[in-house]
């Protein structure tokens, strides 16, 4: 290293004046000067100072200032300093603090007990300087945001203002430094790495010229959460979670409701967060049975479980009775609805749990409607909300004001009654229905909401449809029909008996025929009139007329003309008179129309036509006497008054497809006033005429 030599040109003497109290032997001050700079290289600068008069004062302490500042003064100024008395010419080494290429200023000082003596300040350009060098640093484990960390090492600038420090990119203060070691405040930083090592900081110091990048496994302080019984909100109700240490500028709360199988973010909104307490509110959109929180606290994730919080139940007011049409929107008003997620309530009805088919909410009214879905209604209905595992302790009574509600699905589990009814026969009997379908006979316990198979006509044809039926007493006469033989037309004939259950066959039909017009009881006497020929479909116009009591068949002349419309006629009684509604003797291209059945001609007599019921006609294998009022089901129901003779539509019908579901027939029966029918589905509809808004 190459040493340079400065001489100063001109010696510097200071002349210090202070104020002092009349004593009897004068104060004097040290006289002294920079003597020279000297070895300024890359290693720092060695200051030299000659003492002229040591004054008379003791000498505490003595050495150098320097700064970039023309006069070094504390404590903007770097310090080199010894204690004691000085000789007359004392040398000191600088190897730190001093940036390369700038311009530094020097001056020495004594101290004593009066003061601090300077000199005038020296001017130089530095080369560098050793500087900091970096031994250790020192805190109490573990670590939070506020604490402070020492750091120990060597040729440390006694200038605060010459340190900066950065922690995770956010700048730390330094609030002290000593010869050895220097403290700053870990500051509030917000970027912890939740994919880097956990508690591995990036620390940066520069000190002056000097600068170091480290990163330092610095165990950071967990949060602490504090024991809490489970917290019960409304929807849209507030969480509190209180602890220590809970802060994070980037603080995640992230709800899991259950079941589910990841968590979902944005599932709450943050209210504040703070060292002490967390508050946060629920997205109902995501609310669940169970709702699984799991915190992000500073880049580590903390799952705090289920026992948290739970949604309080949502309960009904109590007193409602609505009343409504199936079908129709209505409304429940209760407390802490979710109507931000109402489909997450559903309805329990009569004691059955059913999926609400929602329209609007707000938190304290439900507005839905009663749908099919496969559900079973009442007149008068008890509903109830539940809301996951929660049911309402208060009910609603829901009474519907429709014709016609749904009373029975799916009867029969192991079988599709599309299979069996489509082209089958029903009748009634004391308060049950009885239906045959595909040979069998099934049973329709109206009172016990149940269908079960009786018997089955012994025949060997795999397939039995278009049958005809005429009920007389307990007796059910059944026969005819197609079949899936080779020879179409079915010619056997049976009589079951509906109390008993007891079935057996009778002589034969004496006509092949594929799908019957006319069949009624007459005084102990059946009566086929008419029918379609299995070859060309057309009406083959044969009546016969079979006795009950000797069980034998006699033909009758044949009906004056043949039908041309597809339809039946279908007869039925009313105050002693015989009675059918169709078309027993004509072609059918006239309305349908009234007719009553003459004993001595044995022939039909037209009462009246009626236009609106359509060529078609009645399509049940029964008019439904209520009163003095026939209920005509046909691709709509209507109300033929019997004594006036008025008829009208029904048109207030809530599902009126199971009339239109089957051209040609549709099974229905009667029990206790009101009218059963079959939606060529799983389901059957009860249908209350009193309630027709024609009636």
């Amino acid at each position: 290293m190459k040493k340079h030599l400065h001489h100063l040109a001109t010696i510097l003497i200071l002349h210090l004046f202070g104020c002092v109290n009349p004593e009897l032997t004068p104060r004097t001050n040290p006289r002294f000067s920079v003597a020279f700079i000297q070895e300024i290289d890359e290693s720092g600068a060695q200051f030299a100072a000659n003492v002229y008069d040591f004054g008379s004062e003791e000498i505490l302490e003595y050495g150098f200032l320097y700064s970039t500042h023309w006069n070094p003064r504390p404590p903007y100024a770097e310090e080199l300093k010894q204690t004691g008395k000085p000789e007359k010419y004392f040398v000191l080494k600088a190897e730190h603090s001093m940036a390369k290429g700038e311009i530094y200023y020097v001056v020495a000082y004594v101290k004593t007990l009066s003061g601090v003596v300077y000199s005038e300040p020296h001017r130089f350009v530095s080369k560098g300087a050793v500087g900091f060098i970096f031994e250790k640093f020192d805190y109490a484990q573990p670590v939070f945001f506020g604490d402070t960390v020492d750091v120990y090492g060597e040729n440390l600038s006694s200038v605060i203002a010459n340190y900066k420090v950065t922690f995770q990119g956010e700048e730390a203060r330094v609030i002290e430094v000593q010869k050895h070691f220097f403290k700053f405040i870990i500051p509030d930083f917000q970027n912890f790495d939740r994919y880097s090592e956990p508690d591995v900081f990036r620390i940066s110091m520069e000190i002056v010229d000097k600068e170091m990048e480290m990163n330092v496994l610095m165990p950071f302080r967990e949060p602490e959460f504090a024991e809490m019984a489970i917290q019960q909100i409304d929807y849209r109700g507030t969480v509190e979670i209180l602890g220590d240490y809970l802060v994070d500028p980037n603080l995640v709360v992230t709800l899991s409701p259950q079941p589910s199988e990841y968590p979902i973010r944005g599932t709450v909104t943050l209210v504040s967060a703070d060292r002490n307490k967390i508050v946060f509110k629920p997205n109902p959109v995501y609310a669940g049975e169970e709702n699984v929180v799991e915190l992000e606290i500073r880049g580590k994730k903390y799952n705090l479980g289920s026992g948290v919080f739970t949604y309080n139940p949502t309960e009904i007011d109590p007193g409602q009775h609505i009343v409504t049409r199936y079908g129709d929107q209505f409304s429940i008003t209760g407390k802490n609805i979710n109507y931000a997620a109402p489909y997450y309530h559903k309805g329990v009805l009569n004691g059955k749990t059913y999926e609400i088919n929602y329209e609007q909410s707000n938190s304290e009214t439900l507005s839905l409607r009663f749908v099919t879905q496969g559900y079973l209604f009442d007149r008068i209905n008890e509903f109830r909300i539940q809301t996951f595992a929660n049911v309402s302790q208060n009910s609603a009574t829901i009474e519907l004001t429709d014709p016609d509600i749904p009373f029975l699905r799916k009867p029969i589990p192991s079988i599709a009654l599309a299979e069996y009814l489509q082209y089958g026969n029903m009748t009634s009997f004391e308060g049950k229905g009885y239906a045959l379908g595909n040979k069998e006979i099934f049973e329709v316990d109206v009172a016990s909401r149940s269908m079960t198979p009786l018997r089955a006509l012994q025949l060997g044809t795999y397939r039995l449809s278009f049958t005809f039926s005429a009920a007389h007493g307990e007796n059910w006469y059944l026969g005819g029909g197609q079949t899936t033989d080779l020879n179409p037309s079915n010619r056997a004939f049976f009589v079951f008996n509906l109390r008993s259950g007891e079935i057996r066959r009778l002589p034969d039909l004496p006509l092949d025929q594929r799908n019957p017009m006319l069949v009624h009881v007459v005084n102990e006497h059946l009566y086929v009139e008419g029918g379609h020929t299995p070859e060309r479909g057309e009406d083959h116009r044969q009546r016969y007329k079979f006795d009950i009591r000797s069980e034998k068949w006699v033909r009758l002349p044949d009906k004056e003309e043949g039908r041309m419309v597809v339809g039946r006629t279908v007869p039925f009684t009313f105050n002693g008179r015989h009675l059918a509604f169709g078309e027993p003797d004509g072609t059918g291209d006239e309305h349908s129309g009234l007719f009553e059945f003459d004993l001595t001609t044995e022939r039909w007599n037209l009462v009246k036509r009626f236009s609106d019921i359509g060529r078609v006609g009645v399509k049940t294998d029964e008019v439904f006497i209520v009163g003095n009022k026939a209920v005509l089901m046909g691709i709509e129901i209507f109300v033929l008054d019997l004594e006036s003779m008025e008829m009208s539509q029904v048109t207030n019908l809530s599902h009126p497809s199971y009339l239109t579901c089957e051209f040609l027939r549709v099974m229905a029966f009667m029990a206790n006033g009101k009218i059963y029918a079959w939606d060529c589905n799983e389901t059957f509809w009860e249908i209350d005429p009193e309630r027709f808004d024609n009636w």
